[in-house]
């Protein structure tokens, strides 16, 4: 797998040909006055910091601050290089604590008159991020489920293994605070809850109720989920699986 996959799992934001007044260039015309220049900027966002469930602004990384850094940058003075200017917003892009990666190019579109524009261009990625699956293994109690008669009258030992998709995350969490992480424990008690809340007949009605729940928690890309049923048959397993979501 490229080290890059991951950012199959995130949004693409962008600013097309943003035109800006720059004090830039090496030239001593260049240090006279401004000149137009335009910005093209690419963020990536992993889905759990760039999907709206309530159609809420904090929700999601809000590419006004995109506007906001290269006017910072520019307001700072005169630069000789369009790579000093490239690498400075990037970096500072990429700062944002939901961006993955940046791709930012500038360019000056009145330097010659036999091409549109000359530029640079930069990809950064964050350091230090890993992809995170939470997984839960082996997790059996008492359910409520089958369609046979003795099925219906009292619950049956049932496993349920999980796995859920993160993302792309700091290989360091933003503190030593559980609250900044998605709890375990958490994800257990539901898995259980969801399980046992009421009678189901099917392996197939329990397991999508289950992967739909999970898929709910804030964070969460995607869901693995297996059950099993342990006292069926001595001679093999009954189980069913269910992916959903992004992997």
């Amino acid at each position: 797998m490229n080290e890059l996959d991951w950012l199959k799992h995130c949004r693409q934001l962008f600013l097309r040909q943003h035109e800006v007044l720059v004090n830039i260039g090496v030239h001593a015309f260049e240090k006279t006055a401004p000149q137009r220049m335009w910005f093209d900027v690419e963020l990536y966002v992993d889905y759990a910091h760039s999907t709206s469930h309530s159609d809420l602004i904090d929700e999601v990384v809000d590419y006004d601050f995109v506007r906001q850094v290269i006017a910072q940058r520019v307001a700072r003075g005169h630069m000789e290089l369009q790579e000093t200017l490239c690498d400075d917003v990037a970096r500072e892009l990429l700062a944002h604590p939901k961006v993955q990666a940046v791709r930012l190019s500038t360019c000056k579109p009145d330097v010659y008159p036999d091409c549109n524009a000359v530029g640079v261009q930069v990809f950064l990625v964050k350091p230090n991020t890993a992809r995170q699956t939470l997984s839960l293994r082996g997790l059996k109690f008492d359910a409520s489920l089958g369609i046979l008669a003795h099925e219906k009258k009292a619950p049956q030992p049932i496993q349920v293994d999980a796995e859920l998709n993160l993302g792309p995350q700091p290989l360091l969490p933003q503190n030593d605070d559980i609250h900044h992480v998605l709890d375990y424990r958490k994800v257990r008690q539901i898995i259980i809850n969801e399980c046992t809340a009421e009678h189901v007949n099917l392996l197939e009605s329990l397991i999508g109720k289950l992967a739909n729940r999970l898929l709910q928690l804030p964070g969460v890309l995607g869901v693995r989920v297996k059950i099993v049923k342990l006292q069926i048959f001595d001679d093999c397993e009954v189980a069913i699986h269910a992916e959903t979501g992004q992997w």
